[in-house]
């Protein structure tokens, strides 16, 4: 197999998802593209959509009404609960450190679950590139947080029924080492979108931008190519890496205090949680299912962690890649009952 499709094949199994998020002290499901799209019907916050193997795949046409909230969007069953001003932290699988670009979030008010995501006006109210002081990016800061990155809501918008969409984009297929690898200029965006009812007492209509539209593959934040450690001096880097400018509108200029009021109280049900004992089940079967996919991003990381690979490194990282690919079907078809047993299990209880 030459090396570009084995790097291919190990790339599908190095992407992310938001596999947990917490908003103004809660914790809600996310849709789980690792299993939900096999359990359900299932009740989240997170907007469904069309899951294609292999999974996690990025949205790479910049013109594409995947864009907004990946394809065929729905609105989900559940919306969570948020004061104006409160904090939302995303969880994401294991991030590669190596897909260096931005973190970016927008909120867009939904006037009825029927309205297309393509449709809402989106605001900015995130956005973290390359930090020069910690000469990192921020897939790189979050992956040193636990994968995680925090962000918070305006504290001056009006109360209603807001889109949380939230992205990684990973702009390593820019870069030079790639490129020769037949990995030419894909600019990976992993969007993600959430419904939360937002209280207070705030005014501001922020005016917003649809999907697809703001995002260009001829601009300037997506032509750009990150200077890394390829068997070459660091010297300058940071300086280069720096020019950086996340895409996109700017940022929502209006305050950001922190929530006043008592944090809302939400039930189990609401958050999407099984029962405790079909969640224990639910979430031994995600183990099951990604323990392969964790194998390669271990790898990356660690014995990968600036991209200081040679060619032998690259290809022990495209074999083990492609294995992690079979390994996951493997994976998945091994516990195939135990999938439609648990199905079975969820149809007597109500959330």
């Amino acid at each position: 197999m030459r090396l570009s499709l084995l790097l291919f094949v190990g790339a599908v199994c190095a992407h992310t998802t938001i596999k947990n998020i917490v908003i103004d002290g809660n914790a809600y499901h996310p849709f789980d593209e690792r299993i939900d799209h096999l359990v359900g019907p299932v009740k989240r916050i997170g907007w469904t959509y069309d899951v294609v193997p292999p999974t996690f795949n990025p949205v790479t046409d910049f013109s594409s009404p995947d864009i907004a909230c990946r394809k065929n969007a729905i609105a989900p069953a559940l919306k969570a609960i948020a004061r104006a001003g409160a904090e939302v932290i995303l969880l994401w699988t294991p991030i590669t450190r190596m897909h260096w670009g931005p973190g970016v979030a927008y909120l867009g008010r939904l006037p009825t679950p029927e309205t297309s995501p393509n449709d809402i006006k989106f605001f900015k109210i995130y956005e973290k590139g390359f930090d020069a002081t910690a000469d990192k990016w921020a897939n790189q800061l979050a992956n040193d947080e636990g994968d995680m990155y925090k962000l918070r809501l305006p504290s001056d918008i009006a109360p209603g029924t807001y889109i949380l969409r939230a992205e990684l984009i990973a702009l390593h297929g820019n870069m030079k080492e790639l490129m020769s690898h037949d990995l030419k200029e894909q600019i990976q965006i992993y969007p993600y979108c959430f419904s939360i009812e937002i209280t207070g007492s705030g005014t501001a209509n922020p005016e917003g931008v649809t999907f697809p539209g703001p995002y260009k593959g001829t601009d300037p934040s997506f032509t750009f190519a990150p200077a890394a450690t390829y068997l070459n001096s660091t010297e300058g880097f940071t300086e280069e890496n720096s020019k950086f400018v996340p895409p996109g509108p700017p940022l929502y200029d209006g305050k950001y205090a922190a929530p006043t009021g008592p944090r809302p109280t939400v039930t189990r049900e609401q958050t999407g949680a099984y029962p405790p004992e079909l969640e224990v089940i639910y979430q031994d079967l995600i183990r099951k299912i990604e323990r392969p996919a964790l194998k390669l991003a271990t790898y990356i990381n660690t014995a990968w962690p600036g991209y200081q690979a040679d060619s032998d490194t690259m290809k022990t990282y495209a074999q083990i890649g492609a294995g992690v690919f079979k390994e996951s079907n493997e994976a998945i078809e091994a516990v195939k009952g135990d999938i439609l047993a648990f199905k079975n299990a969820t149809q007597g209880y109500k959330s």
